[in-house]
């Protein structure tokens, strides 16, 4: 069981160490933690932002312990409450995307470890690799309530990866390899020499909204969102480009494997 305590510092405490830190300036559990009181109380303008995930539950698999940690505030930040409705609406729209689409079944069998056992996930072939975060507000910090900094940008980026002959393209049109070769999609991915194999299909998309009031979610190819990234990050020539999916040689930000549009 936890309790929430307000502190000089941000912080969440067990009910066990509660009475210890009591008077212990120097009590340093989950110090950076920020809490619900961070959101609360706060000025009255700052009532504008809600606690937003970062990675959805509903992304997670079913066990609840995975979907329960997507709800520690340090994996959500704060977007106004004016862009809520359509920011769901777009995540619930990649969900769509990836049990229409990328046919990603309801529930995965993460049990399945005997040898030679797959998962109904492997067994079926498709893959969908999911990269989402924020951008940080830096010139100015913007923050909210109890110095909780507060993003300019909410931002989810997918690729899907199909191992299917049967596997149909969002827009009508096949990006499938050819090949006859038959392969795990799992020892693909990781190890760029091996092959995507038999008609692979390839299909990306990104997706993100400005934090700012009147702003509207915007569906783009996965190329675009890193060249907006790479306008933050890369701050130095010597540094690496920005590459959400950079498997097989970045197959994931082609245009050719643009799907962006059926988001719209």
């Amino acid at each position: 069981m936890w309790r929430y305590q307000k502190k000089p510092k941000k912080g969440m405490l067990t009910l066990h160490d509660l009475d210890r830190c009591q008077e212990d300036q120097g009590c340093n559990i989950g110090l950076r933690q920020v809490v619900p009181g961070n959101y609360l109380n706060a000025f009255p303008e700052d009532d504008r932002y809600t606690p937003t995930h970062l990675v959805w539950p509903e992304f997670m698999p079913s066990d609840p312990s995975y979907r329960l940690a997507t709800f520690t505030l340090t994996n959500m930040a704060p977007l106004l409450k004016s862009l809520y409705k359509e920011w769901r609406a777009a995540v619930l729209k990649v969900r769509q995307f990836a049990l229409e689409q990328c046919h990603i079944p309801y529930s995965l069998d993460l049990n399945a470890n005997q040898p030679g056992q797959q998962s109904t996930h492997r067994s079926h072939k498709s893959a969908l690799y999911i990269a989402s975060g924020v951008l940080p507000n830096i010139d100015p910090v913007v923050t909210t309530g109890h110095d909780v900094h507060v993003p300019f940008l909410f931002w989810m980026s997918g690729c899907c990866v199909q191992q299917n002959a049967q596997a149909t393209d969002p827009l009508e049109n096949s990006n499938s390899s050819n090949n006859t070769q038959n392969v795990n999609l799992d020892e693909a991915w990781d190890n760029d020499v091996t092959p995507l194999g038999a008609k692979t299909n390839v299909s990306a998309f990104a997706v993100y909204i400005s934090n700012a009031a009147g702003s509207g979610v915007i569906a783009a190819p996965v190329l675009q969102l890193e060249t907006l990234l790479q306008g933050v990050y890369k701050t130095d020539l010597d540094l690496d480009n920005v590459i959400l999916f950079p498997g097989h040689d970045s197959v994931c930000s082609e245009l050719k494997n643009d799907v962006s549009p059926w988001f719209q």
